[in-house]
């Protein structure tokens, strides 16, 4: 069970989830940017502000101790429409806190303006940029939340089907996998999700995908064949119209014989990683240990206070 400021902070978003299908694009990038900086976690963090491939992104990482020859790759969600580099930066930091880890966020182009593939391409640039840095594949992991799920999922599949060196693991956060929204979830939980709504997920996909096929599993990569590809955590909310696409994801994992673990959270909701919540710290800590294993570094104690959620993982 939730605890009580999660549960108060749960009501609040559903309160006011009818009124965000009201304003138009432009404010709601705005709105995006702005609430999140709420979100921000309360210890600093060594910012380092570059340019990768045309595109603005950033550093995060401790104030000091992260390894200089491990890295991660974080790309934020927003349904391909929204989000700033201020906006990717607030869980990059978070990530980059728990774990210990040098952590580099990218603003990748957005949809309607700049529509598939294009967003792709710059997580492929971003990702051969750390390369010609010198990071070893074997160094460099992924993470992403929401659409930055999708596009982590679909990086594997596109540096799988172009040769590049694979990382050495990825970690996504209710990633957005199917974009027809065919999963039993996005009818079922459409009364719960407090932040998503089927029919604005239905119009993001559509500007994204701009005429290109949503079986395509570059786009859809709930479709895609990953097998070889390395270790996977899954994290969502059991509340969330994605809870399909990220229960697909892992049985397809799974039986391509990728090792997978999906981790569910009872009673919460899209991304909610990003809040100010106890439950955050525990999911966190999840996704920093695992990141940690991946790349080959010791797992640090965690001082968040446990809460329980299911694990499924492949046997």
């Amino acid at each position: 069970m939730p605890k009580f400021a999660t549960l108060a902070l749960k009501a609040a978003m559903k309160a006011l989830k009818p009124q965000m299908g009201k304003i138009d694009l432009e404010h709601q990038r705005v709105m995006q940017d702005k609430a999140v900086q709420l979100c921000k976690p309360g210890r600093p963090t060594r910012y380092l502000p570059v340019e990768v491939a045309g595109m603005k992104a950033a550093w995060e990482g401790p104030v000091r101790g992260a390894p200089e020859d491990r890295a991660v790759l974080y790309c934020h969600g927003g349904a391909y429409l929204y989000g700033s580099l201020e906006y990717a930066r607030v869980v990059a930091a978070k990530i980059a806190l728990a774990a210990g880890l040098n952590v580099l966020a990218i603003e990748y182009p957005l949809a309607p303006e700049h529509p598939y593939p294009q967003a792709l391409e710059a997580a492929v640039a971003a990702y051969r940029h750390l390369l010609e840095l010198g990071f070893r594949p074997e160094h460099i992991a992924l993470a992403g939340e929401s659409a930055g799920g999708n596009m982590v999922m679909a990086l594997l599949l596109k540096l799988k089907a172009l040769g590049v060196p694979l990382p050495a693991a990825a970690a996504v956060l209710s990633p957005w996998c199917d974009l027809g929204g065919r999963g039993e979830s996005y009818r079922a939980r459409a009364e719960t999700d407090v932040t998503l709504d089927p029919d604005s997920i239905t119009d993001a996909a559509r500007m994204y995908a701009a005429g290109a096929s949503l079986d395509d599993p570059l786009i859809s990569p709930a479709f895609g064949d990953f097998t070889g590809c390395p270790p996977v955590l899954i994290q969502c909310g059991s509340d969330e119209i994605l809870y399909s696409d990220c229960l697909n994801l892992y049985l397809r994992l799974r039986d391509q014989g990728v090792n997978v673990v999906m981790q569910t959270w009872n009673e919460l909701w899209h991304v909610f990683q990003c809040y100010p919540i106890a439950e955050s710290k525990t999911a966190v800590a999840e996704i920093a240990a695992f990141l940690r294993r991946g790349l080959g570094l010791p797992v640090r104690r965690s001082r968040a206070t446990a809460h329980p959620f299911r694990v499924m993982q492949r046997p």
